[in-house]
């Protein structure tokens, strides 16, 4: 994987092609997770059907613009001009509500809730008398973005006298790094979310797409904290199906001085949301000083707003003047909430009904 989630680098692209293998064994077929970029290249070798077996989120769809000039040298030395490397079908066990809009054919299939081998404890063989809060981190969050990614210490502190059984469940080197925990709070290794998950009144997690589709499948309430790129993605995907208002977490955005503008393409699920409930709440920020804001948002075409605005958007992916069919969204601060970096603290609404607060 290079830096961007799904997109490879020369080298992974240069890496052997399983093709004498293949072509001895001659599939009929190829199908392949997203990132294995070795599945769509046999496959136009072999002249075969590729299917793409998404794992959530479509996140590789982005870089399908990318991908193929990096793996344009591996595909030349096969005696390729490229291949699909979105695949000819793709499996998506991703609830519709949850996936993005793309031009691709797929193939909705029901997520079955699988997080590997593990041995029921006993203490989940019944039912809790308190509500019971899962805290999990996944397995690469900690590795990939180091020390001050690891967020379950905090969480924990800012969980201390909550009339709730907290569960932390963490890989071994995760629970090391967790220390010591409070009366209240049972911190665990090698147990499966698919498991502790149906007795769980809430789920806070980083946003990794098994224990995201995991907390979908069994109905429980989640609170993600992404601290990676394609967490990011997902959480807000995943915040913005909610059946109250879209919860919308804009990577750009611009201050007009009355509204919070932000670009999106208007056959988005946000969208569509907005046009159902034209209210949201904005997350702002890092997950340590995050800023929400809540209000009611209008859908403008961006023309209609001032230069100066439009300016701000020019070097942007979503830029209006090149990118057809983006339309703006406008929210209008009610209520903004800052967390400044400290846990649970009065004096945390510092806008009520519109008015700042002095």
């Amino acid at each position: 994987m290079g830096a961007a989630a799904g997109v490879p680098t020369r080298r992974d692209a240069g890496r052997a092609v399983p093709r004498g293998g293949a072509r001895h064994w001659r599939p009929d077929l190829v199908v392949f997770e997203p990132t294995s970029y070795a599945g769509p290249l046999v496959a136009a070798l072999l002249s075969v059907p590729a299917v793409r077996h998404i794992h959530g989120v479509d996140m590789t769809y982005q870089a399908r613009d990318i991908v193929p000039e990096v793996l344009a040298p591996t595909a030349a030395r096969l005696g390729l001009d490229g291949c699909a490397v979105l695949g000819d079908l793709a499996v998506d066990p991703c609830p519709p509500s949850m996936q993005i809009p793309a031009e691709v054919e797929r193939v909705t299939v029901g997520y079955v809730p699988y997080n590997g081998r593990a041995v029921l404890p006993r203490w989940l063989w019944e039912p809790p008398d308190r509500p019971r809060i899962a805290l999990t981190w996944g397995a690469t969050t900690t590795s990939v973005g180091g020390a001050k990614s690891f967020l379950p210490p905090r969480v924990v502190a800012a969980l201390a006298g909550a009339d709730a059984e907290i569960v932390v469940a963490v890989g071994r080197d995760d629970l090391e790094r967790l220390g010591p925990v409070p009366d209240g709070v049972r911190a665990v290794t090698g147990v499966a979310l698919h498991q502790l998950l149906p007795t769980c009144s809430a789920l806070i997690h980083q946003g990794g797409f098994g224990g995201t589709l995991t907390g979908v499948h069994h109905g429980v309430p989640q609170l993600v904290l992404p601290q990676l790129p394609d967490q990011v993605f997902g959480a807000a995907r995943l915040a913005t199906a909610g059946p109250d208002g879209p919860h919308m977490i804009p990577p750009v955005f611009a201050w007009d001085g009355t509204d919070l503008v932000m670009m999106t393409k208007r056959g988005s699920r946000t969208v569509a949301n907005l046009r159902r409930a034209a209210c949201a709440r904005a997350a702002l920020g890092t997950a340590r000083d995050v800023v929400l804001v809540d209000g009611p948002v209008s859908l403008r075409e961006p023309a209609e707003l001032p230069g100066r605005i439009r300016a701000l958007f020019d070097r942007l992916p979503l830029n209006p003047d090149r990118v057809p069919g983006v339309i703006a969204l406008c929210l209008r601060p009610e209520r903004i909430s800052a967390w400044r970096g400290l846990p649970e603290i009065p004096g945390r609404t510092v806008m009520s009904g519109g008015d700042w607060l002095g």
